[in-house]
Order: structure tokens, then C-alpha cells, then sequence
């Protein structure tokens, strides 16, 4: 019987362990991949519609049932580690920091502050800490600084512009009715103007500290006297700005900083994502491996007991023949003793480790 047979079948005795193990980080396997859609950006009417981000599931996944059979749980080593993944909501949290990382970015492209993304990365599983030769890791789940990372930049150089064009239309009527007192200038008893403006307007700031504006207006008036000369009357007249800064505010250092920050904290965020995936298969390879270890140190402390009595058995026969002194044994009798001690240890290592 080769080690990995071994270990599947030492993992039917720890049903208790991972059942309650799956429960606690529990997710379904079958299920679409984990995607969130941002608005569309470009469709106006639907770019303010809000996300709907999926809830996580907290049910099993059916592959925790595939490997149940006869009321047993078998598993090897990558049936392991495959439900530790799919049943981790360390992992599904871990997740949906990535689409708030990417809205992060998208955020402060248009000039917006950085808010940070939330990277814990916890290194226990199921209340238990990591350890390694003795010593013990323990990462806090709660992450440090403003908005999950630590922002030593925030509230520091000047104002960033919102990047984002702004475009501003307005049309407007109006009617004026004026009774006159002497008609000899209107040539009417009552005066009526009628007058309709139409302004528009475009501005936009970019990330080298340059600015742009352009305004367009125009009205158009008629009135009822047969005395205007001008009848109806145009006017238009535009404006064209560029601005440029030259020192504070000046080329993208200063204007894309956050922009900066917002796929810094994308890249730590896809690092903390990795990190947890392998703190998770590095936990669940040790406490199979443990348990196969355990499992095997059971059946060699088994052997030995059995050895130990046989022999045992053997020195009484001689004795019986007075082949041999009664000190052998004793001796034989002490060592089922001390055979017998070690296989005690060795169960409650193994219950240990099952529960």
C-alpha cells in the first residue's frame, strides 16, 4: 500500500474535522464565476444604473457529497485542497476586492480620491494561527490604514480637477408685454418682445495642469414695432480659454497621484488575493499531511505492541522450559508496558487530529 492510498484512506476517520471544517467556509463549487459588472459607461442613460454584486453563497459545494461514501468522507490530498477553495469565505470576501480596486481606479481616472480597497489577509483557518518549527504567525484580519491601505499621500499637494468634460446647454424663452405712454417712438400702444437665448458651454481640465473652455451664446429678440429697424434682431459671440499651469498644479505628477495610488493598491490587492489562496493550501496540505502522519505513526506504535507481546509471549514459553531467566522476562513485560504507553499517545495524537 503506497503512502497516497494510505492517506485516502486515513482521511475517512477525519469526516468530523473536515464536515465541520466545510461548514464553516462554505460556498457552492456549481456555480457562474464571480464577475461584477460596472455601468455602462458609455450609454447615458444607463451610467448612473447601480450594480448589483452577487451575495456569496454559504451552502456546500457538491463535491464536499461526491467524496461521501457510506457515510464516510474520503478525500486525498487534491480533493482537499479543492474544497478548502471553493469553501473558503476568506476567499470569497477576498474576491470582491478586486472589482472595488478596479471601480478605485476607474474612480480616480476622472479626477475623484482614492478610497482605498479593504486587503486583510487572514493566515487562520477555522480559529486556528499557522505555526512553523514552533513559532507562530499571526496576521490581523482587520487591515491597517485609511480605507484598508495605509495612504501617507492623503490630504497632501493641491487639489486634483475632475478630469471628466463638462458639458452645459441651456435654452430659454421669454415674452415681454410693456403698455407704452407715448407711441410715438414704438408706433405701438403696448410693446412686445419676444427673446430666446441658447447658451452652451465645455470645459475640461487634463493631467498636465492644462485647461480648456469654450462658450457659445446666442439670442434672437423680435418685437412688434414697425419702428425697429432690426426686426427680429441676432446676436452671437463665443469664448475660447486654454490655461496652462506653470507651478503649482504643473505636469502629471502632481494630477495623477492618486491615479497612481488607485493601481498600487490594485496590484497589493491582487498580491493579498494570492497570498490568501496560498496560506489556504499551504494550511490544508499541512493538516492533511498531519493526519497521514498521525494515522502512520498509529499503525507502526501498533506493530510495535504487537511485536513486543509476541516476544513477550515467546519468554514466558522459555521461562516455562527454564530455557531462560525470569529477568528477560520482566524485561519483555516493561517493554509491552512502554510499547503500550506509546500506542496510548499515539490514538490521542490521531483523535486529536480527526476531531
Amino acid at each position: 500500500m503506497n503512502l497516497r492510498q494510505i492517506a485516502t484512506a486515513t482521511i475517512a476517520l477525519s469526516s468530523l474535522m473536515f464536515t465541520q471544517t466545510a461548514s464553516l467556509f462554505a460556498q457552492k463549487a456549481q456555480q457562474p464565476g464571480f464577475h461584477v459588472d460596472f455601468p455602462h459607461l458609455h450609454d447615458p442613460f444607463k451610467t448612473y444604473t447601480p450594480v448589483n454584486v452577487p451575495r456569496p453563497s454559504i451552502t456546500n459545494s457538491v463535491r464536499l457529497d461526491q467524496c461521501i461514501h457510506d457515510g464516510k468522507l474520503y478525500l486525498s490530498i487534491d480533493d482537499a485542497i479543492d474544497l478548502a477553495l471553493e469553501n473558503n469565505l476568506d476567499l470569497a470576501v477576498a474576491r470582491y476586492d478586486l472589482p472595488i480596486a478596479n471601480m478605485d481606479i476607474l474612480r480616480t481616472a476622472a479626477g475623484g480620491i482614492s478610497l482605498g480597497v479593504p486587503s486583510p489577509v487572514d493566515n487562520t483557518l477555522g480559529g486556528a494561527s499557522a505555526s512553523n518549527g514552533g513559532s507562530t504567525v499571526s496576521v490581523s484580519g482587520a487591515a491597517g490604514g485609511q480605507g484598508g491601505l495605509v495612504q501617507s499621500t492623503s490630504g497632501l499637494g493641491i487639489q486634483v480637477p475632475t478630469f471628466d468634460p463638462w458639458l452645459y446647454a441651456t435654452v430659454s424663452t421669454e415674452h415681454d408685454t410693456v403698455p407704452q405712454v407715448n407711441n410715438v417712438t414704438s408706433g405701438v400702444a403696448s410693446l412686445k418682445t419676444n427673446t430666446i437665448t441658447a447658451n452652451i458651454s465645455y470645459e475640461q481640465w487634463f493631467p498636465t495642469g492644462s485647461y480648456l473652455e469654450f462658450d457659445l451664446d446666442q439670442s434672437r429678440v423680435t418685437q412688434n414695432s414697425p419702428n425697429q429697424l432690426l426686426n427680429p434682431s441676432l446676436a452671437a459671440n463665443y469664448r475660447f480659454v486654454v490655461q496652462q499651469q506653470l507651478l503649482q498644479g504643473f505636469g502629471f505628477g502632481p494630477n495623477l497621484r492618486w491615479l497612481r495610488l488607485a493601481k498600487n493598491n490594485r496590484k497589493i490587492t491582487e498580491m493579498a488575493f494570492r497570498r490568501q489562496i496560498e496560506l489556504t493550501v499551504s494550511q490544508i496540505e499541512n493538516i492533511y499531511w498531519d493526519l497521514v502522519n498521525a494515522y502512520q505513526d498509529d499503525q507502526v506504535k501498533e506493530r510495535s505492541l504487537a511485536f513486543a507481546e509476541k516476544s513477550l509471549d515467546d519468554e514466558q514459553k522459555q521461562l516455562q522450559l527454564k530455557a531462560v531467566p525470569a529477568m528477560d522476562v520482566m524485561k519483555a513485560e516493561g517493554e509491552v508496558a512502554t510499547r503500550q504507553q506509546d500506542l496510548t499517545v499515539s490514538k490521542t495524537t490521531c483523535s486529536f487530529k480527526n476531531r
